[in-house]
C-alpha cells in the first residue's frame, strides 16, 4: 500500500499453520497517498487467482490459489471507527469524514492455508481476530 504511514506484518501460529497479518495505517489521505487506490493491492505484486469471494461480518473473504496452493484471504477497510468489506464505501466514508477532519484510515488482512477446504482457515483467521481483540489489530 504506497504512501501508507505505517506497515505492520507479523505471523501467527494457530494449531501448527501459519496466520499472516498485514496493517497498512494513512494518519491523512491526499492525492497519491491513498488506501483504495490502483496500485494497492493485498497481493502485492503475487499472480493469484481468485476461486470465491465473499463478506463475512464485515470482512471480505477470498479464496485464492498461488503458486504455494490454496489459500484464504481475509481483510476490511477501516476508516475511524467505521468497518467496510468495500473500497469504494471506505472511500466514500473518508470523503465524508474528512469534510470535518481527516479520520486515520487503514486496511488489514490475514491470510492462511487452506486444506482440502476453507472451513479450517476461517476458524483460524477467526480466533486470531478474537485474540487480537475488538479491532482485529495488534497493539
Amino acid at each position: 500500500f504506497r504512501g501508507a504511514d505505517a506497515v505492520v506484518s507479523g505471523r501467527y501460529s494457530i494449531d501448527g499453520y501459519d496466520v499472516e497479518l498485514y496493517r497498512a495505517v494513512y494518519e491523512s489521505q491526499r492525492q497519491g497517498k491513498e488506501l483504495v487506490a490502483y496500485d494497492n493491492s493485498i497481493f502485492g505484486g503475487e499472480n493469484v487467482d481468485v476461486l470465491n469471494e465473499s463478506v463475512v461480518d464485515g470482512w471480505r473473504d477470498l479464496e485464492i490459489a498461488t503458486a504455494v496452493g490454496h489459500e484464504l484471504v481475509r481483510y476490511q477497510y477501516r476508516i475511524g471507527s467505521t468497518r467496510t468489506a468495500d473500497g469504494l464505501g471506505a472511500q466514500l466514508s473518508y470523503g465524508i469524514r474528512s469534510l470535518v477532519s481527516a479520520p486515520v484510515s487503514e486496511v488489514v488482512a490475514l491470510r492462511t492455508r487452506c486444506e482440502s477446504d476453507c472451513a479450517g482457515a476461517r476458524m483460524r483467521i477467526h480466533a486470531l481476530v478474537d485474540a487480537l481483540g475488538h479491532n482485529g489489530s495488534p497493539p
